[in-house]
């Protein structure tokens, strides 16, 4: 079975941030979570190469910022966290509301490199 990358990173995600973390916006919305979804990336057989855009709401934009400066920390410990995991770094950080909700949100850039 291929190691799936966005369930582990939803994964170090709740265990280091204490916050909700999935692939999809919760139905109903907790006052700080993650999202994970796959932007992209290639794949060769052995190596599975990643971009994944991680969000991070809150109710504030300070809280937003703030909790995207952790999950930066979180993501780029992955390799110490999980075997699958080779390589991990986060490309940026850049404010991202939501436009629908008017929640605050930052995203992160995530690039891995993983055996699958």
């Amino acid at each position: 079975m291929s190691f799936d990358v966005i369930a582990a990173t939803c994964t170090a995600l709740r265990k280091g941030l204490g916050v909700p973390s999935s692939s999809a916006v919760p139905a109903t919305r907790p006052k700080r979570f993650t999202t994970v979804e796959r932007t992209g990336g290639g794949y060769s057989r052995g190596k599975d190469e990643p971009n994944l855009a991680v969000q991070v709401w809150a109710e504030t934009e300070t809280e937003a910022y703030t909790l995207a400066l952790m999950a930066r920390e979180v993501l780029i410990n992955m390799r110490e966290t999980f075997p699958n995991v080779c390589s991990c770094s986060v490309g940026g950080i850049y404010s991202f509301p939501d436009p629908d909700s008017g929640s605050q949100r930052y995203q992160l850039d995530f690039y891995a490199v993983t055996r699958p």
